[in-house]
């Protein structure tokens, strides 16, 4: 009962959200010519008013694609941002077909597609009230909760997820994020290193992973090699080379492994991209007189003198002008 009110309550509010001259999905011109293969192209090449209307044909006729043909023709609805009509759509085929679970999830896609992801979550509820482990709507609605910033209501979805063994790259991506959210630190790391085991093209988020580790307690990130952290931003910068805060973490991360001779090159790099940085140039630079390069040093204190503002690296950096004291 409270389910059903809450459906009730997300379709009167959307009612309102979504008022306005209402269109429709049109009969397709020629319905003898239409087949799920003529839909399915529509669709795939974004011809959505075709697309819509050869879809409503199919799921006309009622036969076992019809359920399909509802879903992919609300789809083409939504994209032509005719949300009243396709809501309306798949209320109707869920009326003839509610053992499809598939129509109530596509609810909510469309829902969320037109930005109520509050209104979209009873729809994904219900489905797991009726098929708790379906695996679909565990992913859909734990995605929802954590961009909602539920993050403690999305974890036991992504956990049950994981016991049904669809750990997959996205599952341990949005355990990442939820743990990180909940300041979970080594969980969150931990989640990381799971997801990325799978491949990742993506530079930003593997920074935003390293980032978490740098700034973790030892104890923390632990958890996780060095050299493992160490692969993600090598891989973030072969992605993107001309991404600078790659580059000084993957600096950072050498550091904490003991490999100054790889962090000056990685700081160098962050600092040849973004040159004025004046913390890149004290941090590099340090590492430079501690290898004997005081020469380097001095070039960058020069450099950086024209723009740093705090008196104490100003200080320090004058320091490395100076010559180095006799043995004499």
């Amino acid at each position: 009962m409270a389910r059903t009110n809450g459906l009730l309550l997300a379709t009167a509010l959307l009612a309102a959200c979504v008022g306005g001259p209402r269109r429709g999905v049109r009969r397709h011109p020629e319905p003898q010519r239409v087949s799920v293969a003529s839909a399915r192209a529509a669709s795939e090449a974004g011809q959505w008013s075709l697309a819509a209307s050869s879809w409503y044909e199919i799921y006309l006729l009622g036969g076992e694609e019809a359920p399909l043909a509802c879903v992919e023709a609300a789809r083409a609805l939504a994209r032509l941002e005719d949300i009243a009509s396709a809501r309306s759509l798949l209320d109707q085929g869920f009326k003839r077909y509610p053992e499809h679970l598939e129509l109530l999830e596509a609810q909510a896609e469309v829902l969320e597609r037109a930005g109520f992801r509050r209104a979209a979550e009873p729809y994904l509820e219900s489905v797991l009230e009726r098929d708790p482990d379906r695996l679909s709507t565990l992913l859909f609605l734990a995605r929802l909760r954590v961009e909602l910033s539920l993050e403690d209501k999305a974890l036991p979805l992504l956990e049950r997820r994981v016991q049904l063994g669809a750990a997959d790259a996205l599952t341990w991506r949005l355990i990442a994020r939820a743990q990180r959210k909940a300041g979970r630190t080594a969980l969150a790391l931990e989640a990381y290193a799971r997801a990325f085991a799978f491949g990742e093209n993506d530079p930003d988020r593997l920074v935003h992973a390293a980032e978490l580790f740098v700034d973790a307690e030892p104890q923390e990130r632990a958890v996780v090699e060095t050299g493992e952290v160490r692969g993600w931003l090598q891989r973030a910068c072969e992605l993107d080379p001309q991404l600078a805060v790659a580059h000084e973490l993957l600096g950072k991360v050498c550091v904490l492994a003991g490999d100054d001779a790889a962090a000056i090159g990685a700081f160098e790099r962050a600092l040849e991209i973004e040159p004025d940085r004046t913390e890149l140039a004290w941090r590099v630079g340090r590492l430079h007189r501690a290898a004997g390069n005081n020469a380097r040093a001095a070039e960058l204190a020069r450099h950086a003198l024209e723009r740093e503002r705090s008196e104490e690296r100003r200080a320090e950096f004058e320091s490395w002008l100076e010559p180095a004291p006799s043995d004499g």
